[in-house]
């Protein structure tokens, strides 16, 4: 009997553990499946520790794509920045080819990441996060990728092909997202490019992608959407889904301000670069509506949720900066 065609596997928990254990000389290995999303992310024990086994959907990301991904982990973890780092294999690789049933899938195994999840930040961690990212840029500074250009173009026109067969039911948001699109591409072409700061960025840096311990010590991890770009735009990022998490404007502008004040105790910012915050932050926002309609396009994204993007998020994030 054949087999019906598989588009997306969630690969056996016990064979996982056994892969692990014998490709990395591992005894005692126990493994759980943790979440199913973009990829499949797995605990790990053995040994008396923990590890995290992140299998990747396949055709999301290609051998390469993973390699580079791991080239800029390395970077920071190699300059002393907490990170959730990979594990090489006793044969010196750091990747897992794994035969699924809908073909071949890639797996990595990282460091676990120390403390937990933390939604609601002191301004004193605020600071302690700004200091972490601007590390993280200095380690990835002028680093060059085989990963996506954050430009103009993926963020904004690229994006938009996805989002605009969600928007036919709304010929007013329809409206704002082609005018929005082109004021924003506009705007892109304005920027000092020599004042401003390229280089590897993380585009998913903000406290669901992070673990706080008791210490205080931070460990970033999840670098799935890691390329090339301004590095300014892991802050505007930040900025732009901090403000859905603070309590008022009020409490926003001081962890806006103490996140910035703890950043530039490593490096200082150009006028430049904090002028366009405003601009990168909306491209973000903009650009992460363009994946969730091309990735999740399912009852979990449909008209409503976009709809509830563009007028909860985008827009008020724009009408703060008194872009429209």
């Amino acid at each position: 009997m054949n087999h019906f065609p598989v588009s997306s596997s969630v690969l056996s928990s016990s064979a996982l553990a056994a892969l692990v254990g014998t490709q990395y000389a591992l005894k005692d290995v126990s493994c759980t499946l943790l979440k199913t999303f973009v990829n499949d992310t797995y605990i790990i024990s053995a040994e008396g520790k923990q590890f995290i086994f992140r299998v990747y959907t396949k055709g999301w990301r290609s051998e390469l794509e993973i390699r580079e991904e791991i080239r800029m982990i390395m970077a920071v973890h190699q300059a002393n920045v907490g990170v959730s780092y990979p594990i090489m294999d006793t044969s010196g690789d750091y990747i897992q080819k794994i035969f699924a049933p809908e073909g071949d899938r890639f797996g990595v195994l990282f460091s676990h990441a120390a403390g937990e999840k933390k939604f609601n930040l002191s301004n004193d961690l605020q600071q302690s996060l700004g200091v972490h990212l601007a590390k993280l840029h200095q380690a990835t500074l002028d680093m060059t990728m085989h990963r996506p250009e954050y430009d103009g173009v993926t963020m904004l026109v690229y994006a938009f092909e996805k989002i605009q067969p969600y928007l036919k039911t709304s010929a007013d948001d329809e409206a704002f997202m082609i005018k929005t699109k082109e004021t924003l591409l506009s705007e892109f072409k304005k920027i000092k490019t020599d004042n401003v700061r390229k280089g590897g960025v993380h585009l998913d840096f903000w406290p669901d992608n992070l673990h706080i311990d008791s210490d205080n010590q931070i460990t970033v991890f999840d670098f799935d959407f890691c390329g090339n770009g301004f590095q300014i735009i892991d802050i505007a990022f930040y900025f732009a889904l901090m403000q859905g998490l603070a309590q008022n404007e009020d409490d926003f502008n001081n962890q806006t301000e103490a996140f910035l004040k703890g950043y530039e105790t490593v490096t200082t910012l150009t006028d430049e670069e904090r002028r366009i915050i405003p601009l990168l932050g909306a491209a973000t926002c903009f650009y992460y509506m363009g994946v969730q309609s091309d990735r999740f396009s399912t009852i979990f994204f449909n008209e409503e949720h976009l709809k509830r993007m563009i007028n909860v998020r985008l827009k008020r994030w724009m009408r703060f900066h008194k872009m429209i």
